[in-house]
């Protein structure tokens, strides 16, 4: 990748640049990247001519082969191809590409392997929480019948709670991580685009959760709501920088009450009973009793979870790339750090 390589440079040693350039390419098979106003440098050298004009771009012309015993170069005009959700600020999403996200996977994957911090961190706390609610359960079961049955009800309710904290937890900590490293101008002076970002973290995120909890990696339900939350709290850290860090910590435990982990919904007042039906947890937790109280499976509270974290997982992608737009519209990519 070159910006005006030949800037500054006497007119016989810029001359000597685009030679080596020229026979770099052709012995090499590579593609170069040029950044140049010199246009005569441009025809000279480049295949293709892309015109930039702020975020937007298209491809302006195309070198023709030349015909056989001719030295002239001929150059085929191209419609304008310019790139929608880049003019729009990211909020369509002109395709996906599982190169550049599985790069970005790959990347992270490559972060945990070379840090046991990070694969501490993904195996602890639920190991933890495991231990510690296996020694209550027995306790309880030495005590009575019945807190041994509650017993059985806690130690899932505090098993799937993980399991959704966590999901949470995995995306936006990959975020905070790149805003810490001042990372996000980096990645989108690429070609990658926000959408693919989102799904290389949640990506991620599930590889740690099966990685972490094991079978219950497969409650998708609470995974995806965790998911949603992650996204909007992104998009505030995005909106408002690193100063609104202790949300990825705050948001989801200001949500526990309205999820009935531990108790059914109809134990809180009447007027919160419809804000927890709106929200997906509520109904996997109840689903979960039903299942460990009279070992019924419900698909009444299973289906609205799914519909409602597909309404979810839309708003939260939406808040984000949303403060993306406005994050790339006030030139706050490359000032976001610590």
């Amino acid at each position: 990748m070159l910006d005006e390589p030949t800037a500054s440079l006497d007119p016989d040693t810029a001359n000597l640049v685009r030679g080596y350039l020229e026979g770099y390419r052709r012995d090499a098979g590579a593609t170069l990247f040029l950044a140049s106003h010199n246009m005569r440098e441009v025809e000279r050298l480049c295949d293709d001519v892309a015109m930039l004009l702020l975020a937007a771009w298209s491809i302006a012309a195309r070198r023709r082969p030349s015909s056989p015993g001719s030295a002239a170069t001929t150059w085929k005009t191209c419609s304008s191809t310019s790139r929608a959700a880049d003019q729009g600020g990211g909020l369509i999403m002109d395709g996906l590409s599982p190169t550049r996200i599985g790069a970005m996977v790959l990347r992270y994957l490559y972060l945990c392997r070379g840090s046991w911090p990070r694969l501490l961190d993904i195996v602890y706390w639920p190991t933890m929480q495991m231990i510690l609610w296996g020694l209550v359960t027995q306790f309880f079961i030495g005590t009575s019948s019945w807190l041994a049955g509650a017993a059985g009800v806690l130690i899932a309710g505090v098993l799937l709670w993980d399991v959704m904290f966590r999901g949470q937890l995995g995306v936006s900590v990959l975020f905070m991580e790149e805003l810490h490293a001042r990372n996000l101008g980096n990645l989108f002076v690429s070609p990658l685009r926000a959408h693919e970002l989102l799904l290389a973290m949640t990506i991620m995120s599930l590889l740690r959760a099966v990685f972490g909890l094991g079978v219950a990696a497969g409650l998708a339900n609470l995974l995806i709501f965790g998911w949603a939350v992650a996204l909007m709290i992104c998009g505030l850290l995005m909106r408002y920088g690193l100063g609104a860090e202790s949300m990825a910590w705050v948001v989801i435990f200001a949500v526990q009450p309205l999820c009935a982990i531990y108790y059914p919904v109809t134990t809180l007042p009447s007027w919160l009973q419809d804000v927890a039906w709106a929200i997906p947890p509520s109904y996997v937790f109840e689903g979960m009793r039903r299942v460990l109280v009279e070992g019924v499976f419900d698909p009444g509270l299973f289906w609205p979870a799914v519909w409602l974290n597909l309404l979810w997982l839309a708003a939260g992608a939406a808040v984000f790339l949303l403060a993306f737009r406005a994050a790339r519209t006030r030139g706050l990519l490359i000032q976001m750090g610590e």
